[in-house]
């Protein structure tokens, strides 16, 4: 990547519109940024950075800081960079987040963050900040990280890593390195290793804690032996305790089995005299039952009298209720008819109020059908009046369009009579500066021509002899020969600048006819515009036109386009006027169809309201018939009297058959309970006959005595069985945790191993971590890079060297840097050298890691760096070599910047930005000044 121009524009310390030319600082080489104390030079860096990635060069300096304090509201802030990479021109603008004021009213309003990326085929622009960012990397193959430490080199930073010990300068490894990753496996090897660590003391610590809650139940010499086994803490006798653990086990089993067998007896034994005691206990409790039903049968006999005879008395008054019920039916049928002609006397007087209610609305719509007809003929007259609108519109626009062509056209004819004019132009300037500097070379050539010629007239002279004849004259007397100058050219020099005549010649010559093409050009498009206005305008001659000049045509040319414009303006204004009356046309079309479907649906609802009125009058005489009828069939009757006469009825009605219901329940329930009773009895005095005489005390004793048997055997099974449930459990874990034990050993020693030769911890050994083991490798292949320069810079007598090991084995070592004193063949750290030397130092292993990334990224080509402060330590003789190590920097197709104010440097590097802090006046800010090889006076540019 090599950088062709920047514009700043409102960035940083530059108010205005700033423009850096790389190209007048060559293709390689070195060149300084000099300038002012915070004038902005490092802001050139920061401008470029932020072109490509959107981000400052350093972590200072935010990208929302960039708008200029100094800018006035109405300036832009951004950046645009052209820059090309593999021999392909590409350009960026950007600008950042910035507050700006707004173009009306009073405020500020936010200018969003925005970006765009140029290509130099016919794909399409890449828009916005993010999409831009990825585009420039995808086509760099560099990040904005990996970016800033290739292009850019800042003393500070560099002097940091020079001087940094192993933990800091493996800290800035990791980021640029990416190394992350060994560490991690560093801590979780050390995790495993701790988690291994436990695994296997809790293991060994369990055993014996298992063994120790065994007890002897069954064998107390056994149990005598494993406390002995206890009290020694099991040292060498776990197998002992194991095996006399599982003797007690299988002793207690045995045991178990036995009193399992006695329960089981014992069980069989109370199941048997329990169902005999049962059946003494339902027997007493039977013939309790069957008394108790006795007695019931005996207290129910007068109940049952006493409900039968309330039964028969209410089936004699069946005949009352018939009675009753049809009365009350003769009564409802009345009743009925008197609701009946209520509902159609109300039926009626809605009906006269529906019909008197169409009536109004019939007369309403007639009306209305009146007024639609009137106002659809008068809408009908006006469409016809505005017939001819569309007409008129299609010959407005056919005339539109042709004013419009022929002024386009004129537009582009001039244009093209302009472009011809600058490139002629362009074309003349360059012919007359190769003039001047063939005539130039002309005169040099001639100048060495003479020089040549009269230096063989000297060598000839030389050789004169008085009284020897000349050997271009013949004449014997030489008074006055020539002499031989001390500046004499050789033949080659001389053929050199012949060839150089002759080239600059042909380039007068092609450049001529590159301007006599261009002046053709020109003659005909004048001649095709002349024809063209005098085509538009009948008032002007077209060969006065032609011989004005291209400045003059266009000059009579805008009265021309002044006229088109005027004339198609007011096509507007005609076209316009026509537009609405279509508008009101397309009006009337509309609402003439809206009346036609009005007035029809007024028309239909007058049909509708005609024959509701006819329907309405048909139902109300059928209705009124049907009340008479009713008053008739009614007559002599009263609708009150029927109803209260109706109500005693009913409720005479509903006491006698409450009066049936409750006498049939009640007689139901006595006959019921009196049949259950004496079934109850029966059934009580069968099962009393076939139970026998059973010794009921016998029993009890002997359950008494079984259930205690019982007790006492499950208790002692209990506790057999506990004990016998722990040892077994206790014996089950320690037999399985045995071979888990070896293994969890073997496997612990091995991961403790591995865990300190990554971290570095191993016993007698420097304290070289995995991750720093992997830097070592990087940091070796940047020292191999960077002592290349530091030799050159330091005439031969420093080299960098990676320290094999720490000053004490407790530091973490690996990274530690000395330097190798060549002249007295002493190694020491690199923090005992001088301040300039320390920068050369830096310098070199910076532009070693620089180096470094850039192979490591891959294909990746960086024609330009920048270097920013640091040779203000050195003397005369280390900036000559400091200069001469960029110098070999920048060989090939290099540009490297030198980012510095030190006067020395003004004078060795001849190209320059010189960048200017102006303080005062309209023009705060600063402002920049490119001297390149092609100007002597340089490109200036101010705010």
């Amino acid at each position: 990547m090599k950088p062709k121009k920047l514009v700043i524009s409102a960035f940083g310390p530059y108010a205005g519109e700033s423009t850096i030319d790389f190209e007048k600082l060559g293709e390689h080489g070195l060149y300084l940024i000099t300038g002012d104390t915070g004038a902005g030079k490092t802001t050139v860096f920061d401008a470029i950075t932020f072109a490509l990635y959107g981000e400052a060069s350093g972590t200072v300096r935010e990208s929302g800081m960039f708008r200029s304090k100094y800018a006035k509201a109405e300036t832009e802030t951004f950046v645009e960079l052209t820059f090309s990479y593999q021999r392909k021109e590409y350009k960026i603008r950007r600008n950042p987040e910035y507050q700006t004021q707004k173009k009306r009213g009073t405020g500020f309003t936010t200018k969003k963050a925005d970006a765009e990326l140029f290509y130099p085929d016919e794909r399409q622009p890449v828009t916005k900040m993010g999409a831009v960012t990825k585009a420039v990397t995808e086509l760099m193959g560099l990040d904005y990280k990996q970016f800033t430490q290739i292009a850019m080199i800042a003393q500070g930073d560099f002097q940091k890593l020079l001087i940094a010990g192993t933990a800091e300068r493996g800290e800035i490894f990791r980021q640029i390195f990416h190394t992350e990753i060994y560490q991690t496996i560093q801590i979780r090897l050390r995790d495993e290793e701790r988690r291994r660590r436990k695994d296997y003391d809790e293991l060994r610590r369990s055993i014996s804690q298992y063994l120790n809650d065994a007890s002897f139940e069954e064998d107390p010499a056994a149990g005598q032996e494993f406390l002995a086994l206890k009290k020694a803490g099991f040292e060498g006798k776990i197998t002992d305790g194991i095996n006399l653990l599982r003797a007690e086990t299988k002793k207690e089993q045995e045991r178990l089995e036995v009193l399992d067998e006695t329960l089981r007896k014992i069980e069989e034994q109370i199941c048997s005299v329990s169902e005999k005691k049962g059946k003494a206990d339902l027997l007493k409790k039977t013939a309790a039952e069957l008394e108790a039903k006795q007695q019931e049968l005996e207290l129910l006999q007068p109940e049952y009298g006493r409900v039968l005879a309330e039964w028969n008395r209410i089936e004699k008054q069946e005949g009352t209720r018939e009675k009753l019920t049809e009365r009350i039916q003769k009564l409802e049928l009345s009743r009925q008819s008197f609701i009946e002609l209520d509902k159609t006397r109300e039926e009626i007087d809605g009906k006269e109020k529906l019909l008197l209610k169409i009536q109004e609305e019939k007369k309403e719509n007639e009306n209305q059908v009146s007024s639609l007809q009137k106002e659809l003929e008068d809408r009908r007259g006006e469409k016809e009046h505005n017939l001819g609108v569309p007409v008129e519109r299609e010959r407005l626009t056919r005339a539109k369009e042709k004013l419009l062509h022929r002024k386009n056209e004129l537009e582009e004819q001039m244009n093209r009579v302009e472009s011809i004019n600058r490139e002629l132009k362009n074309a003349q300037e360059e012919y007359r500066s190769a003039v001047d500097q063939c005539d130039e070379i002309r005169s040099v050539y001639a100048h060495l021509e003479r020089l040549f010629l009269d230096a063989q007239a000297g060598i000839l002279a030389q050789n004169l002899q008085a009284g020897m004849p000349c050997p271009v004259c013949g004449s014997i007397h030489h008074p006055a020969p020539a002499k031989l100058s001390e500046e004499i050219p050789d033949q080659k020099e001389l053929k050199r600048k012949e060839q150089e005549k002759a080239q600059a010649e042909e380039k007068v010559q092609r450049l001529s006819e590159r301007a006599s093409f261009f002046k053709r050009n020109l003659d005909q498009e004048m001649r095709n515009t002349a024809e063209l206005i005098c085509g538009t305008e009948k008032n002007l001659v077209k060969e006065a036109l032609i011989v004005t000049g291209p400045d003059e045509l266009v000059t009579a040319a805008d009265p021309v386009i002044e006229k088109l414009d005027d004339e198609f303006r007011a096509l507007e204004i005609r076209i316009k006027a026509n537009t609405e009356q279509q508008k009101v046309l397309d009006g009337l079309g509309g609402m003439i169809n809206r009346l036609e479907t009005d007035l029809n649906a007024a028309g239909e609802r007058n049909k509708e309201l005609a024959l509701s009125e006819q329907n309405l009058v048909t139902v109300l005489t059928m209705l009124r018939k049907h009340v008479e009828e009713f008053q008739r069939k009614l007559e002599g009757q009263n609708a009150v009297e029927i109803e209260n006469n109706l109500q005693a009825m009913k409720t005479r009605k509903s006491e006698l058959d409450q009066e049936a219901i409750d006498a049939k329940k009640a007689l139901e329930r006595c006959q019921n309970q009196n049949a259950s009773l004496n079934s109850a009895a029966e059934a009580l005095k069968k099962q009393i006959r076939g139970f026998e005489d059973i010794p009921e005390k016998e029993l009890s004793e002997t359950m008494e005595y079984l259930e205690t048997e019982k007790a006492e055997t499950s208790k002692l099974r209990e506790k057999i069985h506990s004990s016998w449930h722990n040892n077994l459990r206790i014996y089950e874990a320690v037999c399985g945790q045995q071979g888990r034990m070896e293994q969890t050993e073997k496997e612990y020693v091995w991961i403790h191993s591995l865990a300190d030769t990554a971290g570095g911890t191993l016993n007698g050994k420097s304290k070289v971590e995995l991750e720093t083991y992997v830097q070592m490798a990087y940091f070796d292949r940047i020292l191999r890079r960077a002592n290349l320069r530091l030799m050159t810079m330091s005439s031969g007598q420093y080299e960098m060297k990676r320290r094999e090991s720490a000053d004490n084995k407790k530091d973490k070592s690996g990274l530690e840097l000395n330097v190798i004193d060549h002249y007295n063949g002493s190694e020491r750290s690199v923090k005992t050298l001088s301040g300039g030397e320390t920068f050369q130092a830096s310098l070199s292993l910076a532009l070693g890691l620089s180096d470094e990334i850039q192979s490591m990224a891959g294909g990746i080509q960086m024609d330009a760096m920048f270097v920013d402060e640091g040779f203000g330590s050195l003397d005369e003789d280390a900036l000559n070599q400091a200069v001469k190590a960029l110098g070999n920097l920048a060989e090939g197709k290099k540009l490297v910047g030198i980012i510095s104010h030190v006067s020395e440097l003004k004078d060795r590097i001849d190209k320059k930005i010189v960048i200017t802090k102006n303080r005062s006046g309209e023009r705060v800010g600063s402002s920049i000044t490119v001297l390149g090889d092609y100007s002597a006076d340089g490109v200036s540019v101010f705010m």
